[in-house]
């Protein structure tokens, strides 16, 4: 999807970026794959740097085909609107999907619910009512809230998911298993935070946890992407060393590391 609209129509097209809005959320689920649990200091990104990276990296490219706003929990977040309305105005006929998921235990505000119809944005319920039945009746008042306001969603049961690993802990050590490793992974999942663009979301989470440090070539700093190839190069894995370093500490996705969890474990869990 990256190479043919740049070698035939000179354009970026980048199949799908996710932006975080706050690591507070109404759940602490053990084996998040955002790494919630990990932050000392759950917070809001301050919204002139959210706003900030959204107009660097949406005026550098052509097309998104998925436009990712995730938590923690967003509806948490309480400048939603003008995130939502900022994307909304500027950018939204370069976006094909513009997806915000939710664990739906938060009920988003009338003035949301309206943007959220007006500009067509997707939300994707990761419903884990059955693990956590506490939750129902929550998750169920924001889906009614949804269908009140024509807001097009997903309501997702999950009961498990993968684990992607303890990022404190090293696995893989060699140059050669990892570049094996990075190539299995396939993740689509880009990341864009603090003026930089992440190969890995997983990757960007652990870096603003704390709980392991990018390397220089773990990202590219948007404001110092010099050519569109550049770009398309990074997004397609042509990463310097074959990989990134979360690499060394991540189950990866496809990669046939398969570890099922569930969301009814919470918090922390041990090394």
């Amino acid at each position: 999807m990256g190479i043919w609209p740049l070698i035939y129509k000179k354009k970026v097209h980048i199949f799908r970026v996710d932006q975080t809005l706050t690591t507070k959320c109404t759940l602490n689920c053990t084996y998040c794959n955002m790494y919630m649990p990990y932050y000392d200091k759950p917070q809001h990104v301050n919204i002139e740097e959210l706003i900030g990276n959204q107009n660097k990296f949406l005026n550098m490219v052509d097309y998104v085909s998925t436009y990712h706003l995730i938590g923690g929990e967003p509806f948490l977040y309480p400048q939603l609107d003008t995130i939502i309305t900022n994307i909304g105005e500027k950018y939204r006929d370069k976006i094909d999907n513009l997806i915000l998921t939710t664990n739906g235990t938060c009920k988003p505000k009338e003035s949301t619910l309206r943007l959220l119809n007006k500009y067509d944005v997707y939300i994707a319920i990761s419903n884990y009512s059955n693990t956590i039945p506490k939750i129902a009746k929550k998750v169920n008042s924001v889906i009614q809230k949804l269908k009140e306001y024509d807001v097009y969603y997903e309501d997702r049961n999950v009961d498990e998911w993968t684990d992607f690993g303890d990022p404190r802990i090293e696995n893989l050590f060699k140059d050669d298993s990892l570049i094996e490793h990075f190539d299995k992974c396939t993740a689509q999942y880009r990341g864009i935070d603090n003026n930089r663009f992440y190969y890995c979301n997983l990757s960007m989470s652990a870096d603003e946890s704390k709980i392991h440090n990018a390397e220089k070539d773990d990202y590219l700093l948007i404001d110092e992407i010099e050519s569109k190839d550049e770009l398309i190069k990074f997004d397609l894995g042509f990463t310097p060393k074959g990989y990134i370093s979360l690499c060394k500490r991540c189950n990866g996705c496809n990669t046939g590391i398969n570890i099922p969890v569930t969301p009814e474990d919470q918090g922390l869990r041990e090394l």
